[in-house]
């Protein structure tokens, strides 16, 4: 309970970070809040990463525990890519869905959800590197 207690400074409707922040930069606090939650939505995931998988917690063996930490930050950096919107080249929802899915599949504690979410992670940024080059020719 403490622990989501301290993320109610980021979500809707205390906010209380969030209204802190908006102040400061004069804008919308309830758009501040929503972009700090976009920003903090690993906080919201990591306890329940913790119940499914004990290596997140560094229990068991070592190769294990890279496995798991590797493919949660990976996950993790998807996942607020989706979010945003942004990686490279700005995203079409397609592309975020599928940023996201591949993300939440970095997070399901097994080998083969791991290889299938950097599947479709592979597939979508080099698709998104393709993208970013042929913008950047048609620049010149």
């Amino acid at each position: 309970m403490f622990y989501y207690a301290c993320l109610s400074a980021i979500t809707p409707p205390v906010a209380l970070a969030a209204y802190a922040g908006a102040g400061i930069a004069k804008c919308s606090p309830m758009l501040t809040a929503v972009e700090a939650c976009k920003i903090g939505f690993a906080g919201f995931i990591v306890p329940f990463i913790f119940c499914y998988e004990p290596a997140f917690m560094m229990q068991g063996p070592v190769t294990t525990i890279v496995i798991v930490a590797l493919a949660s930050l990976l996950g993790t950096f998807y996942i607020s890519v989706g979010f945003q919107g942004w990686l490279l080249v700005k995203l079409n929802i397609i592309e975020r869905l599928l940023l996201m899915i591949g993300g939440v599949l970095m997070f399901v504690p097994n080998i083969p959800s791991d290889i299938a979410g950097l599947v479709v992670l592979g597939i979508v940024t080099a698709e998104l590197y393709v993208k970013r080059k042929k913008a950047k020719a048609s620049e010149v």
